[in-house]
């Protein structure tokens, strides 16, 4: 039952991948509030379902948890703004 759920959340990982790929290629052709904000719900979302993935046995809270406080570090991380750090983000990898 547990590899069932894990091929489950790989699907949905791969779902938010495509819809967060195709949100940026297509970003001109949606509404102003989905072109702006669909990008970040879908990482989001593929976050959650990476937990779920990693912590198949656990309890939904803990997934909600972690990917809550994941999130979280990255949005505080870019407050910070040094050269080096932004010349990593200005890669593909760092993007």
């Amino acid at each position: 039952m547990n590899e069932l759920k894990r091929g489950i959340f790989l699907l949905l990982i791969v779902i938010m991948i495509i819809f967060g790929l195709a949100s940026r290629a297509n970003g001109s052709s949606l509404p102003a509030f989905l072109a702006e904000n669909a990008g970040d719900a879908l990482w989001a979302a593929m976050v959650y379902f990476g937990f779920r993935f990693l912590l198949v046995r656990k309890k939904l809270r803990a997934a909600m948890v972690l990917s809550f406080l994941f999130s979280f570090g990255i949005e505080f991380s870019q407050l910070y703004q040094a050269d080096w750090i932004n010349q990593i983000r200005d890669t593909l990898l760092g993007a």
